[in-house]
């Protein structure tokens, strides 16, 4: 059940989000949601990884494949999130013919209420929870992430939930490395390279 009564969402048996390379050594951050109650984590291109810690008041998850070879990590640069950003994520397969090409898109970003919480629109589509998201400049800004919306009202079996889209800012994400013991070396600003397919696949 959700925190308002209803419902919450079934969650799907095989998630696809999006993971940012952070380190040549196989740190990979990714959406905790993504990640959450999965028996196996596959990052696509490199096979499987490990959950090694998550930060549930953001959203973050912290995922590590090893043995992994010519990773490009993305430069986590002081960028700032301000009118809006450009997101590199990698869509749900089912958008792109079964492919898993990355692919950006724009969105604009406005605060909501008084705790500095940062909203994204449009919603990226599927697949992109978990993007990388530019600044105006080219540099990194935070993590885009698709928050399921639970409704009271019925809603057909096969219907997806409404998303909205938050926007992890930087800062908040080298605090979340750092606490993990994660050397962000990355210095590639070309997204794309960087982002990686998070396949979760539950019972």
């Amino acid at each position: 059940m959700s925190a308002n009564g209803a419902p919450a969402a079934p969650r799907k048996t095989v998630d696809y989000g999006t993971g940012i390379v952070v380190s040549d050594d196989g740190a990979i951050l990714a959406d905790r949601e993504i990640t959450d109650g999965c028996l196996a984590i596959t990052i696509g291109g490199h096979g499987n990884a490990d959950l090694v810690a998550e930060d549930r008041d953001h959203g973050l998850a912290l995922l590590r494949i090893y043995g992994a070879r010519a990773l490009k990590p993305l430069a986590l640069a002081d960028g700032a999130a301000k009118a809006s950003v450009d997101l590199a994520g990698i869509a749900d397969p089912q958008s792109q013919g079964g492919g898993s090409a990355a692919s950006g898109v724009k969105a604009s970003v406005t605060q909501v209420g008084t705790g500095g919480d940062l909203a994204l629109s449009p919603p990226p589509g599927f697949g992109f929870s978990g993007a990388a998201a530019l600044d105006e400049s080219g540099k990194f800004a935070g993590v885009a992430l698709l928050k399921p919306v639970v409704v009271a009202t019925a809603v057909a079996a096969n219907a997806a939930p409404a998303a909205q889209a938050v926007l992890v800012p930087a800062e908040t994400v080298r605090e979340f490395l750092k606490a993990n013991g994660v050397a962000a070396n990355g210095t590639s600003d070309d997204p794309k390279p960087a982002v990686v397919r998070v396949i979760c696949v539950r019972k």
